[in-house]
């Protein structure tokens, strides 16, 4: 009983984050193939994560409405949260909200 633990952290530290990391890039693909439906739940996932570009990404979906309606709470939510991990992009659209509206 004393192993489960290390054995379920090399678990998730080997064969699962590959898996989210993978759904960033596989979820990128469907959006540059402006494939939106396909591609928000995998990038959402990631973002969800802790992704700091599928953070931004998330704010850039919503801000223009790429396959969802506008919410621009919600794009101001995921920038917030990618800039804080110094993600520039998300850092240059976070102030253009301040300063624009």
């Amino acid at each position: 009983m004393k192993y489960l633990f290390p054995l379920l952290a090399f678990f998730f530290l080997t064969v699962a984050h590959p898996v989210f990391a993978d759904d960033y890039a596989r979820g990128m693909s469907f959006y540059e193939d402006k494939n939106y439906v396909q591609a928000l739940p995998l990038i959402e996932r990631s973002a969800k994560e802790g992704n700091a570009q599928a953070q931004y990404r998330m704010g850039v979906i919503y801000d223009h409405g790429y396959g969802i309606k506008k919410d621009f709470k919600q794009a101001f939510y995921w920038y917030a949260l990618s800039a804080k991990q110094n993600e520039k992009k998300a850092q240059f659209n976070l102030g253009n909200m301040y300063q624009y509206g």
